[in-house]
């Protein structure tokens, strides 16, 4: 499959996963616990109960995926307002490394569910 994000495939959870995410804020660095609903190497979507003021801030992100945490920094693309709370999307910096670690954690965590 090829969307128009420019990748070739984006895991929906069907359980989404904890995420912890760490913004930069006026008062000083806070976090913020979430949900990943799905997950690519390059990027993401996540929810939150508590609006991010600022798109395309940069942000920390850690989750865990099949047995490994990653911590991975990404900006803010967008966000959509929600009856319980905001969903966004997110973009991983570019790390090869990175990308094919999550690529090998997908595989992983497919066969077992």
């Amino acid at each position: 499959m090829f969307y128009n994000r420019q990748e070739h495939y984006r895991y929906a959870f069907g359980h989404p996963q904890e995420l912890l995410i760490r913004s930069n804020e006026p008062s000083g660095t806070s976090l913020h616990y979430g949900l990943l609903l799905d997950v690519s190497p390059r990027g993401g979507k996540f929810f939150l109960e508590k609006e991010l003021e600022k798109i395309k801030e940069e942000i920390d992100v850690e989750f865990t995926l099949n047995h490994e945490k990653l911590h991975l920094k990404a900006i803010l693309l967008w966000k959509e307002s929600t009856t319980e709370g905001w969903m966004y999307g997110m973009e991983f910096h570019k790390d090869p490394v990175k990308e094919m670690l999550i690529n090998n954690e997908l595989k992983a965590y497919l066969e077992f569910e």
